[in-house]
């Protein structure tokens, strides 16, 4: 409440009119997914398109929205006028081509759109959409979930910690890991459960290969990776396995879209040492993570990025205060 007490007042006051003079630093912004009403609690990974026009109305208004080869340019030369965006998307949902596309149309605004391959491909469901949907969104009222060793009553007031304990255990375990915990969570509700969920919440649903030809056809996107199986590139991953992720997929996507995809971002922001120069060797020209940190405080194979809020004041003072 106080931070958000704060967020309003710097709105409200225009404090960011003064601080926007004063510090002026270039950001890459990501975002996930664009729907029209998405459930602020299942469907995390979509902004709502109203709220996503009043940002992309005050990009417009005071900063540059830039493509990736200008940002690529600027970042190898050091050279900014601090007023630079770059507009980027992980994951590769349905609604990017439904509802994203026609509002960064209207302003053309350029963007990237980071696709994981394995979910366009089987159309499967991320991992942390699985564990909101079974945990928070379906009837279950046991959880005995083995792969995580927990065991518990779901209740209207537990179900939130439930599901932030299983997705820190999605973030942080090795793929194989994380494929036996999604298979069990969804054997624990009906296919017919499952499948209505998917129709309720739709955005939470990634496109086809037909759906990414159509959007990445457009002047405005450039197109990247984000890995075969959205894994997280940790050290607890194997690195053979790591290495396979990253270069696979760019093969992948090449091939279906007949296009370089010359550019990736480490899904959940992890990476290490070993990850970046995979990047690297694979002949991706930028890599991009979540660090919340200046754009050049890093190499071009970890780029860090600033998560959008979806609140209005909270993004007006999350971007003029970037990277603090």
């Amino acid at each position: 409440m106080r931070k958000q007490f704060i967020y309003n007042t710097f709105s409200a006051l225009h404090v960011d009119t003064v601080w926007r003079l004063a510090h002026k630093s270039p950001s890459v912004l990501f975002y996930h997914g664009v729907s029209d009403n998405p459930d602020r609690v299942i469907e995390t990974e979509s902004i709502a398109a109203k709220d996503f026009v009043r940002q992309i109305k005050y990009l417009k208004k005071y900063y540059h929205v830039i493509s990736v080869r200008e940002f690529e340019e600027r970042f190898i030369e050091n050279k900014w006028d601090g007023k630079e965006i770059l507009l980027t998307f992980d994951d590769g949902y349905k609604n990017m081509l439904s509802t994203a596309l026609p509002i960064l149309d209207k302003y053309q605004f350029p963007f990237v759109l980071f696709y994981t391959t394995n979910n366009i491909d089987s159309g499967e469901l991320f991992a942390t959409t699985v564990n909101r949907l079974v945990v928070l969104a379906s009837s279950l009222k046991q959880l005995d979930l083995s792969s995580c060793q927990i065991k518990t009553t779901l209740t209207e007031q537990n179900r939130v910690i439930v599901a932030e304990s299983i997705s820190k255990q999605l973030k942080s375990r090795t793929l194989n890991e994380v494929k036996a915990i999604v298979a069990e969570l969804s054997s624990l509700i009906s296919r017919d459960e499952m499948e209505s969920l998917r129709e309720k919440y739709s955005s939470i649903n990634p496109m086809n290969w037909y759906e990414a030809k159509q959007i990445s056809s457009s002047s405005l996107c450039a197109i990247g990776s984000h890995c075969v199986n959205h894994i997280c590139c940790h050290t607890n991953q194997d690195l053979e396995e790591v290495s396979r992720q990253i270069c696979e997929s760019k093969r992948i996507i090449e091939n279906h879209l007949g296009m370089n995809c010359d550019y990736f971002s480490y899904p959940n922001g992890s990476f290490t040492d070993q990850s970046n120069r995979v990047v690297s060797e694979a002949g991706y020209r930028l890599g991009f993570s979540t660090k919340r940190l200046p754009v050049n405080a890093l190499t071009q194979w970890n780029i860090p990025r600033l998560y959008v809020p979806y609140n209005y004041s909270r993004f007006v003072y999350s971007l003029v205060t970037y990277p603090s």
